[in-house]
């Protein structure tokens, strides 16, 4: 279980060794101060990692130790978590479910693991995946930027919220890759601020605000704007700061925004055209 633990003291009680030892390990006034403009959201790890069904007879999921924040409140989890993954076909959600309850004068706000059919359905819920089961082995192999967009027998991480000042951005693996993307391409120009945001992506340092103000300034582009029409009254109101962007279209956006650092296409013609220049341009003769 996920934990955010305190003591509870009430007059009469007796004072237990584990309520001192939530006192000692648990300096919640400076994690609370330390992340308060940030956003609910994953800060750090959780992770997701599987065990396929082909080698242990059945998938498993493993959640990686990790900070989120949730509902206001720091929650700690400090050992992986291993879960078994349903056998039926169907599409699934990955989420956390917020449960109180007092052990030894010790009151555990925490959130249990569960995977279920069942859609995020309050703020009681906090959604780590999605996943379209098709049957066979799950894979969460990340390779590229556009393996998070896949959902058959994939776990898509695409709308958890990952924790930022402001609002929540994108996980820092799915921002990683975008600015590996960026920087491998051959034979295209980019600007310094492509540059720039990719490398800060690669660093895993990018705050909402930075990605909103990288997208509104690619997308005044002519070239991009006139693929985004369904969306631009969306675009107008972000810009406004009237609407937060949404974790989905914050990655088709950034699909878009790839679109500008394709490669020119060069036909066969033209290769052979240059290929005839270089032969005059040796001065080669036949005697």
């Amino acid at each position: 279980m996920i934990l955010n633990r305190f003591p509870q003291f009430e007059n009469g009680s007796l004072l237990t060794k584990s309520m001192l030892e939530v006192l000692r390990d648990n300096s919640s006034d400076y994690i609370n101060l330390l992340y308060s403009d940030y956003s609910d959201g994953i800060i750090t790890g959780f992770n997701l990692s599987v065990e396929s069904k082909s080698k242990f007879g059945k998938n498993r999921v493993l959640i990686s130790s990790g900070v989120l924040k949730f509902s206001g409140k720091i929650y700690f989890l400090t050992e992986k978590i291993v879960l078994d993954f349903p056998l039926e076909i169907n599409s699934y959600n990955l989420k956390l479910r917020k449960d109180i309850s007092k052990v030894d004068g010790v009151l555990r706000n925490g959130l249990i693991p569960t995977i279920t059919t069942e859609s995020i359905s309050d703020s009681e819920e906090f959604l780590l995946a999605k996943i379209k089961y098709t049957g066979g082995d799950i894979n969460f192999t990340k390779e590229s930027f556009f393996n998070f967009h896949e959902q058959n027998n994939r776990f898509n991480v695409i709308e958890t919220d990952y924790s930022s000042i402001g609002n929540p951005i994108l996980s820092s693996d799915c921002l990683y890759f975008f600015g590996v993307e960026v920087l491998k391409k051959q034979g295209v120009e980019y600007s310094a601020i492509d540059a720039t945001f990719a490398s800060f992506c690669i660093n895993r340092f990018v705050s909402y605000e930075l990605i909103k103000n990288y997208l509104l300034t690619n997308l005044s582009l002519k070239s991009l704007r006139k693929n985004i029409g369904k969306i631009d009254q969306e675009l107008k109101l972000i810009e406004k700061n009237s609407k937060v962007i949404p974790l989905s279209l914050m990655f088709e956006l950034l699909s878009k925004v790839l679109e500008k650092f394709k490669a020119p296409i060069i036909s066969t013609n033209n290769l052979k055209e240059e290929e005839n220049d270089d032969d005059d341009d040796n001065g080669i003769m036949v005697v």
